[in-house]
């Protein structure tokens, strides 16, 4: 199953991978079927809110349903497809993971099974565990100072909001014109999101969450340019209510800094809401079959 996103993206499962594996195993056939409303699979003319009411998880699966009972596969004319004669089983992960689980449970005349590969079936608002692997088994000290380094900006955002303190950390991250402390905050995160793409496949894996936790936990200074945002770091520190650790943090926070000083740097000539705000109304009218990024989230949003 496709998912919510570019069917041509999942073809590779067919060459290795639990498609291909099943595929092989029981002699049959592997297929890659795309989601309504992605890749090509486009039914309307635009992606207004009005014509986005036929994405939906039932009606695809219909559509998945309806596939199975009909599909007439060329050079293969002479073979039953039927899933009265023939077993279909449905592999996918993540949304699609969950998508295969429902398939099974509704349309079990046309889906003899389906294998949930990290499967979402119950949407949580505030989904904190999501992170809870990289606290549980990522390197302790950097658990550890991605947590404090955490609690410091919070501090400053939520119990100090409105004094200067929020200006100031800001300005140490290159971003003081960013003026929603909710964008400020989603400019400042993503380093332990990179476990998420570490696989035992090298030449899919990245590194990307391990290269952020040397940085963030090592005591040295790993951005000399930081040096000189000491002081005012220090201060944060202590405001946030860590005085009593700000010798041990002070490196800490500075390398956190620095890892994320070059996403302010990145909009030096331009209005840093420009770059960061999701506040931008303008933007979010924009309903041409060019603006794809409308599908997943009318998809989360709605169901």
């Amino acid at each position: 199953m496709g998912g919510e996103t570019d069917g041509a993206g999942r073809l590779p499962f067919l060459q290795k991978g639990i498609v291909y594996q099943l595929a092989k195993a029981t002699n049959g056939l592997g297929v890659i079927l795309e989601h309504r409303y992605y890749g090509s699979s486009i039914p309307t003319k635009d992606f207004s809110t009005e014509n986005l009411r036929f994405l939906t998880t039932d009606q695809s699966l219909a559509d998945t349903a309806y596939f199975a009972n009909n599909v007439k596969f060329a050079g293969l004319e002479d073979v039953d497809f039927s899933p009265k004669t023939t077993p279909w089983i449905a592999y996918g992960g993540s949304y699609a993971g969950a998508y295969v689980a429902l398939l099974r449970k509704l349309y079990p005349d046309a889906y003899w099974g389906a294998i949930s590969s990290s499967g979402v079936p119950e949407a949580i608002y505030d989904y904190y565990k999501y992170f809870e692997a990289a606290a549980v088994y990522g390197p302790p000290a950097c658990v550890e100072y991605t947590q404090k380094t955490t609690d410091i900006i919070d501090k400053i955002l939520i119990g100090k909001k409105g004094t200067e303190y929020v200006g100031q950390l800001k300005s140490i991250f290159g971003l003081p014109n960013v003026t929603h402390d909710a964008d400020f905050a989603s400019a400042i995160n993503g380093g332990i999101y990179g476990l998420q793409s570490y696989n035992w496949d090298p030449t899919q894996s990245s590194d990307e969450f391990f290269d952020y936790c040397d940085i963030v936990a090592s005591d040295e200074l790993k951005y000399p340019k930081t040096k000189s945002l000491r002081e005012s770091v220090n201060e944060l520190i202590t405001v946030a209510g860590y005085g009593d650790e700000v010798d041990v943090l002070s490196n800490h926070v500075l390398n956190y800094v620095g890892y994320y000083l070059p996403r302010g740097a990145s909009c030096q000539t331009e209005d840093q809401d420009e770059c960061f705000s999701t506040y931008d109304t303008e933007f979010y009218s924009q309903d041409s079959i060019a603006q794809s990024w409308r599908l997943w989230p009318y998809q989360y949003c709605t169901q």
